[in-house]
């Protein structure tokens, strides 16, 4: 009998942590290189992942909480007032209770495009920080807000079509320095566009290609520019100056 209820006992607080921990920790979603993916959240709200992107969800009683720890994501937010949904993602926490929106931290800056609706940005400061001097930020759709390392957030108009061109399976850029779309292109193809000539990387380039399609880049880079573009034997273009 006194083993029978320590049996008990043991299946009783495994399960009590299992409760425990489902309730505690988030749900992960993840996609590969490549891959693009759409959640639909017990609310109704719905996430859709690009590539190589991972987002923690948990929901609680009185909050929505989520976030983006790579990658890039659209949030499109069930209204609630009662449960504020916020994404943290590069020191910031971007609060909303009904909208649509872009986040975006797969190059150096955080970026936040609000598609529709009205944003609440609160940075969280950092250790060497005074909080009261952190502001919070309120965006209307249109805006997007960019978040260099260590620089004081811009917030800007944009075209927001341009901004979520990913769902669609594409790259939209315009007036962008080489270096910055050969990155955006590398996020979705192990092959890799590499250039190593400074003077290359700062050249202005608009366009659109579809993602992953690394020669269909090289084309339109060496059409439009003085640049030349070599296949190495991996696979990888390495774009220099043309002669």
């Amino acid at each position: 009998m006194a083993a029978a209820a320590a049996l008990v006992l043991v299946i009783g607080a495994g399960a009590m942590a299992a409760f425990f921990w489902s309730q505690t920790m988030p749900a992960v979603y993840a996609t590969q290189m490549g891959e693009r993916r759409s959640i639909e959240l017990a609310d109704g709200s719905r996430i859709s992942l690009d590539s190589s992107s991972e987002v923690a969800v948990r929901y609680t009683d009185d909050a929505r909480l989520l976030e983006l720890r790579r990658g890039q994501a659209r949030f499109d937010v069930t209204h609630d007032v009662a449960r504020p949904f916020s994404v943290r993602a590069g020191g910031q926490a971007i609060v909303a209770v009904g909208t649509s929106f872009n986040v975006d931290v797969s190059g150096p800056d955080l970026l936040v495009t609000l598609i529709e609706g009205r944003l609440r940005i609160v940075p969280q400061p950092r250790a060497d920080q005074d909080s009261r001097r952190v502001r919070e930020i309120s965006m209307t759709a249109g805006q997007q807000l960019d978040v260099p390392h260590l620089q004081p957030p811009v917030v800007r108009s944009v075209e927001t079509a341009r901004a979520v061109a990913w769902e669609r399976g594409q790259i939209d850029f315009v007036d962008e320095p080489l270096g910055e779309v050969a990155r955006r292109v590398n996020f979705y193809s192990t092959r890799q566009i590499v250039i190593t000539d400074p003077a290359v990387a700062s050249m202005q380039l608009s366009g659109v290609v579809d993602t992953g399609d690394v020669d269909d880049f090289a084309d339109l880079v060496s059409h439009y520019l003085p640049v030349r573009a070599e296949t190495r034997a991996d696979g990888d273009v390495v774009l220099s100056r043309a002669p």
